[in-house]
This record gives C-alpha cells, sequence and structure tokens, in this order.
C-alpha cells in the first residue's frame, strides 16, 4: 500500500514565554478539541523562524507548493485561475499594547488537533509530547501553565480552504520546557534542532513510568511520526 503520509518540514522556535497554553488537555469550548500554546517572543529573536514561514507561505501564493493535501491543491489551483487566492491571517503576528503601539515582541501561535485517526480508522486521543531543557524526555508531562518559557517544534503544514484562503499552520510536534510554572517522560524522542537549556529537569515526580500511547501518538499532521 503506497505511503500517502505528507513530511512537512519541521521548525524550532526560538524560546518564548506561553501566552494562555493548552498543552496538557485540548481546548475544546469553541468547536473541536485543541492543544494550542502561543509564545511571546522578543521581535529580532523570532526573524528567522517567521522568514522559514514565510517562504512556505510565498510558495503558496506562486502556486509552487508541492506539500498541500489534494484536495487543498485542487482549491489552490482554481483560486489562482480565477484570481481569488488570498491570504488568512498568518500564525505570527505583532504584540501590540492597549493604545495600538508595537510591544516589541511577536506572537507565535501552534495548534494541534486533540484527536486523529489511526490506521485502522479508530479515533485516538492525542497527547503532546515534551523534553526538559536538557533534551530529556518528559513522560509524565507536569501541568504547564501561561507564564513558563517554551520552545516548540513545529510542522509547517501549507492549506487551502474553500474560499480560497490561505496560510500554514504550526502544528505542535513537541515541545520544550526550559522554565515551568505550575501547580505542581522515558522513551527515547528525537531531539534534533533543539539546544540543551539551563532550566527545568524532568525528575523521577514527572518522569517515573512510562506512557506507550504518547510515543507512539503521530505529530500534528493527524499521521503518524516516524521520528518518534
Amino acid at each position: 500500500m503506497p505511503n500517502n503520509r505528507i513530511e512537512y518540514p519541521k521548525k524550532v522556535s526560538p524560546k518564548g514565554i506561553a501566552v494562555y497554553p493548552h498543552l496538557n488537555k485540548p481546548d475544546d469550548k469553541f468547536g473541536d478539541p485543541t492543544f494550542k500554546v502561543t509564545l511571546r517572543v522578543p521581535e529580532e529573536d523570532a526573524q528567522d523562524f517567521i522568514s522559514e514561514v514565510q517562504a512556505v507561505l510565498d510558495r503558496i501564493k506562486a502556486g509552487k507548493d508541492a506539500l498541500l493535501r489534494p484536495d487543498d491543491a485542487k482549491r489552490l489551483a482554481q483560486g489562482l485561475k480565477q484570481k481569488k487566492l488570498k491570504a488568512a491571517e498568518p500564525a505570527f503576528v505583532q504584540e501590540t499594547d492597549d493604545d495600538g503601539t508595537p510591544t516589541g515582541d511577536v506572537l507565535l501561535k501552534f495548534k494541534a488537533a486533540g484527536q486523529y485517526k489511526d490506521k485502522d480508522g479508530n479515533i485516538k486521543q492525542r497527547t503532546i509530547r515534551f523534553i526538559d531543557a536538557a533534551k530529556q524526555p518528559i513522560t509524565k508531562a507536569p501541568e504547564v501553565w501561561g507564564g513558563s518559557t517554551l520552545r516548540v517544534r513545529a510542522q509547517l503544514m501549507p492549506w487551502v480552504n474553500g474560499q480560497f484562503s490561505y496560510g500554514v499552520k504550526l502544528g505542535i510536534d513537541l515541545v520544550q520546557i526550559i522554565e515551568l510554572r505550575s501547580s505542581g517522560g522515558g522513551s527515547s524522542v528525537n531531539t534534533a534542532g533543539f539546544d540543551d537549556e539551563d532550566g527545568y529537569t524532568a525528575t523521577t515526580s514527572h518522569d517515573a513510568g512510562s506512557n506507550r500511547e504518547a510515543a507512539e501518538a503521530p505529530g500534528a499532521d493527524g499521521e503518524g511520526d516516524g521520528d518518534f
């Protein structure tokens, strides 16, 4: 059987401060359960990350992106033909204060579906995978609150919808906890792209035991990730 899985490019974000994170359990208030976190990052630190996302957006606009799912690719071709293609609000925005003045920070918005279908079509619950500041896997993650310092390895996932809007979703592939704000993992993890940091280290109180389902869960694209 052919493997139709799309290998989305991955990019590790700069470290930033978590804003309204939903990483331990998905947010289901406004639709499908969704893991999400926004990172507040100094603008100068975010430029390399934003440039890579912008490069994918530019490819879609030019009709050159080869990583769209088949239905999205059809919509892209139709939108270009009808000259209706338009950019959606990107997953990175300049932060402003209450007066509309730029703060000097950028907000990077990451998301991942809370559920996925396995190869047999069964609905499975996703869990977000974590590593600590020293790149050690955290099998049982602590509760991550706003104000924590994190990095996110994102899957850059292009899309085009039925209204011919296009964008790049920053899927959540792996989260590094550098400084933890909280109330209160052991399988092998590919930590490519991350740096060792002084900061949060997983202890036996957080990483004891096993979590086979977390280790085998797919990436943010809804399909299995061979790196894990």
